[in-house]
């Protein structure tokens, strides 16, 4: 899965992409490593990892996998830890990984699904954009951080999501709070909240929508290529909806 149509120099450059076994996270490490970026792969799923790699390093990208959970901070150090062990650097941090199986009444939600949903969502997020970031102000010479948020979150909300909507909103907020204080290292923050996004998307996903159609990864990517381009140079703390039209729009069609 490469992003159509769109390509950018990322020679010599080095990429984390968290939660890239599958979904948007697989789609966003694929663009990278077809634009010439080396990349360091997360995830749970070390048979669909093995197949990543593989699939990468096959088409001459070059690309290494860390296991673990980005809630933990041993996982976020291990990730920039393999960037810099492995190929000398770290350029851009993608923070997709999340928890969406996440719906249900929050009346009843037990208290550890909502630790762990915060934990991976964003707990997981802000740790790695701090060691991301450290790395990134030593080198001295800059750095993207994007983070993969939602339509719901700060300014709207799914029926039944009050967790995944309260991680998504802190998402937001730490786009804006990265992008402040990140940015006199050089350091641009941005985010992307996709809508109703799949491999494959299902006959009819995405026929409420202006675009009449549900998103693939690589239509992501192509929104993460361009933040992490010498395009966006100046664009940083900025939420891009790949959603299409959903945020226009006032209410679904009438069908």
């Amino acid at each position: 899965m490469v992003a159509p149509g769109l390509r950018v120099p990322l020679e010599g450059k080095v990429a984390i992409v968290t939660g890239s076994t599958r979904g948007i996270g697989r789609g966003v490490a694929a663009a990278l490593a077809a634009n010439g970026a080396a990349v360091v792969l997360n995830g749970r799923r070390a048979e669909a990892a093995e197949r990543q790699v593989a699939e990468t390093t096959r088409d001459g990208g070059r690309a290494v996998f860390v296991a673990g959970d980005v809630g933990e901070a041993a996982t976020a150090d291990a990730l920039v830890a393999a960037a810099v062990g492995e190929f000398g650097r770290l350029d851009i941090l993608v923070n997709n990984a999340g928890l969406t199986d996440t719906s249900g009444d929050f009346l009843t939600w037990p208290e550890e699904r909502i630790d762990q949903i915060l934990a991976v969502n964003l707990r997981g997020a802000l740790l790695c954009a701090q060691r991301a970031a450290r790395r990134m102000v030593e080198q001295g010479d800059g750095g993207a951080i994007v983070n993969i948020t939602s339509v719901g979150g700060s300014q709207r909300a799914h029926h039944n999501n009050v967790v995944y909507d309260v991680t998504k909103g802190g998402l937001d907020a730490l786009t804006r709070a990265l992008a402040t204080d990140l940015g006199p290292a050089g350091i641009r923050v941005n985010a992307i909240g996709p809508a109703a996004t799949a491999d494959a998307p299902p006959e009819g996903r995405g026929g409420d929508l202006p675009l009449r159609r549900g998103g693939t990864p690589d239509d992501i990517a192509g929104a993460v290529l361009y933040f992490v381009s010498d395009a966006a140079r100046f664009i940083s703390g900025q939420i891009l909806y790949a959603d299409g039209g959903l945020m226009a729009q006032l209410r679904s069609p009438r069908r």
